[in-house]
């Protein structure tokens, strides 16, 4: 698949079968389940996007090797937010360390039009 930062959810799907992984922004529990299902991997697969990521990959805030070692962590996962909004930040922000990341397209509300 061609390198796209924003990808839908048929996307989203393909990208999580390979990599078995995802983090989401979640604003309950129920989202997670739900990007889970969606993605059709085990809520074991997805994780709770770190907010102690999130602020210091965005804003360059910290050491460069800091940096690098937390872009690193979302290498070839998919980024869920409510919106679609702050992960498609924190997808450009990672790829600035070379690591490649993708971002669900409307987010969380998007899935929850399906």
């Amino acid at each position: 698949m061609e390198y796209n930062e924003e990808v839908s959810l048929e996307q989203a799907k393909e990208l999580a079968k390979v990599s078995r992984k995802a983090f989401i922004l979640a604003e309950n529990y129920a989202d997670l389940e739900l990007v889970a299902e969606l993605l059709g991997i085990s809520e074991s697969e997805v994780a709770m996007l770190e907010m102690d990521d999130l602020y210091p990959l965005v804003m360059e805030f910290g050491e460069e090797e800091e940096l690098k070692a937390k872009a690193s962590k979302y290498s070839n996962s998919v980024i869920i937010c409510p919106h679609g909004n702050t992960s498609l930040k924190l997808v450009r922000a990672i790829k600035r360390f070379g690591v490649g990341a993708y971002s669900l397209k409307g987010g969380v509300a998007e899935l929850k039009k399906r």
